[in-house]
């Protein structure tokens, strides 16, 4: 790489040192004079649960908060005029309370806060913020600005300068960036198009391949609070997988259930051909499939965690939905996001949401009817970011039974070009329900029962909380990740709903250049898996690798030493 690639909060385990350089010095020009700006990158501890596979024994991460303390004050002393600040985080959640002891995956506010600060570019949880402008207990300033996600813009910051001191002096005005579209009514470099050209063409190619038919519009817009075809989709082929690749173990006759997340609340399969676009849009991170062996008092346990995504309803009261989702994490003060919303297939059960967390699992029952015993065996299919600890969920200590790499997007792909016809006939199972009272054992009466306001659920699902596709509910987040609840923010599912075939292929190949203005896709996303609105995916990010992480950091770096269009310095005169 002809860039510098940071990453000051990675720590290698050996020797305790920056696994990344934590920072660089840019000199810059301005009226004659040097002005040297000091970039420093961090990067989100949350990949220590998401990729604790690949990470785990390598790297691990210090707060971001206590990274930024300690080095800017180091890189003034060497020189530094200007501090700028990449971090690949989102901003804190509303309710957040900085707190270096959680490693909190959001923290860019608070980043931004330490003394010495003056641009922090932030980039994780999806959300189109160019401007935000922090205020110390001193008076003094810093401007946070968070670019659109996948390159959809970039930030313009005019830095005034004092030329006495070279150093940031905002006088009277507000900091403020301006936001720069890099889609839309935009000229495109010709020089920059020729380059990418040819790989752009194949890429829009390949996600607008046919690979099958769909015989009825299958959408995940009500996903995150009922049961929907398109997620037992996901489910089918995840469990279908894994129990073929368990034929001739010991495990081969042991009942093998799914969990999936709503990652997008606007993935579709419209009716007629569907191509790669439209499985990559409600699969949007690079999850690979896993089987852990699970109890059913370990399942219990894994649903009831699940339902906390839920608010607490009255009992017998309509459950509605577009209020009723997100709530607030107590470990993490942060609304839960769609991501992190699990959904299981293979079993049926009632969420009964008048019922206090932990409480809320009823008529737990196997597929044949029996009743879901506390030393019954199954094989849960399970995605990698899931099975290592993305969101907390209680997986520690659950044996690995399948893991051939498959990535389930992949697995997805492939099956529908297997089987030529996606028919929810085939898998569609209405196994689990959103409920306000209690039900008689066994009683299949029709998910309305529950009350849910599905109309009005309906009328909102694209204000949730979440723009849309993050990580993203969420990410974060990512799954994000993961980050995206199911939004724009953490999981990116607008790659496959968008009309523009740019867009989708951007999604696919997940062009990413997060610190710099690009955001990661979660969850869901959002993370990211979350929604749009930061309150709803509380920074859905969205599952990334390590490696992923830093070099986004990186690539933010190497665009502030070629000048592309991140800080730009306008001098104060002399006085």
């Amino acid at each position: 790489m002809d860039f510098p690639l940071l990453g000051a909060n990675v720590i290698d385990d050996d020797d305790g040192q920056p696994h990344l350089d934590p920072y660089t010095m840019i000199d810059k020009q301005v009226d004659g004079e040097t002005v040297t700006v000091g970039v420093l990158g961090v990067t989100t501890p949350g990949s220590r649960i998401w990729d604790k596979n690949n990470l785990s024994g390598k790297v691990h991460f210090d707060d971001p908060v206590e990274t930024t303390q300690k080095y800017v004050p180091e890189m003034k002393s060497k020189g530094a005029d200007v501090i700028v600040v990449l971090s690949h985080s989102g901003k804190d959640p509303k309710g957040q309370n900085w707190d270096p002891a959680k490693l909190q995956e959001n923290v860019s506010t608070s980043v931004a806060k330490v003394p010495g600060v003056d641009v922090l570019v932030a980039g994780h949880t999806h959300q189109n913020e160019p401007s935000q402008v922090v205020t110390r207990d001193d008076g003094s300033k810093a401007l946070i600005t968070q670019p659109n996600y996948w390159a959809r813009s970039v930030s313009e910051v005019d830095l005034p300068i004092n030329l006495d001191t070279h150093h940031v002096d905002w006088g009277t005005m507000d900091p403020a960036a301006r936001p720069l579209a890099t889609q839309g009514d935009v000229a495109e470099d010709q020089e920059i198009r020729d380059l990418v050209d040819e790989q752009h063409q194949k890429t829009i190619d390949y996600v607008n391949t046919k690979i099958g038919s769909v015989t009825e519009t299958l959408s995940a817009k009500t996903s995150y609070y009922e049961d929907t075809a398109i997620l037992d989709f996901i489910s089918h082929v995840q469990s279908q997988t894994v129990r073929d690749g368990l034929k001739g173990t010991d495990y081969a006759d042991v009942p093998v259930i799914s969990q999936a997340s709503p990652f997008s609340r606007t993935a579709e399969f419209p009716a007629g051909d569907i191509t790669i676009r439209d499985v990559a849009g409600l699969y949007v991170f690079d999850n690979t499939l896993s089987g852990v062996e699970i109890n059913g008092s370990q399942l219990k346990d894994y649903l009831e965690f699940s339902a906390r995504y839920f608010k607490r309803t009255d009992e017998g009261a309509d459950f509605d939905p577009a209020n009723g989702t997100n709530a607030i994490d107590e470990a993490t003060d942060a609304p839960i996001p769609d991501y992190n919303y699990d959904a299981l297939s293979g079993i049926d059960y009632d969420i009964n949401v008048s019922k206090p967390v932990g409480e809320r699992i009823e008529d737990l029952r196997q597929s044949d009817g029996a009743e879901v015993r506390d030393d019954d065996r199954f094989v849960l299919a399970i995605n990698n970011y899931r099975q290592s600890g993305g969101g907390a969920y209680p997986v520690d200590g659950l044996k690995e039974v399948y893991n051939e790499q498959v990535e389930v997007r992949q697995a997805l792909i492939d099956w529908v070009q297997d089987e030529k016809v996606v028919d929810p006939a085939d898998f569609f199972d209405e196994n689990w329900q959103v409920v306000t009272s209690s039900r008689a054992p066994g009683d299949d009466a029709d998910a309305d029962s529950s009350g849910t306001d599905s109309a009005e659920a309906d009328a909102e699902a694209d204000a949730d909380g979440s723009d849309s596709d993050a990580d993203s509910g969420g990410v974060s987040d990512t799954e994000g990740d993961d980050s995206s609840g199911g939004g724009d923010t953490a999981d990116g599912g607008s790659a496959g709903s968008s009309d523009n075939a740019d867009d989708d292929a951007a999604g696919t190949t997940r062009a990413e250049a997060d610190a710099t203005s690009a955001d990661e896709a979660g969850g869901n996303s959002d993370s990211s898996g979350g929604a749009d609105s930061a309150d709803a995916d509380g920074g859905g990010h969205l599952p990334r690798t390590g490696v992923e992480i830093a070099t986004g950091i990186g690539l933010a770096a190497g665009a502030i030493a070629l000048g592309a269009a991140l800080i730009l310095f306008s001098r104060r005169r002399r006085h």
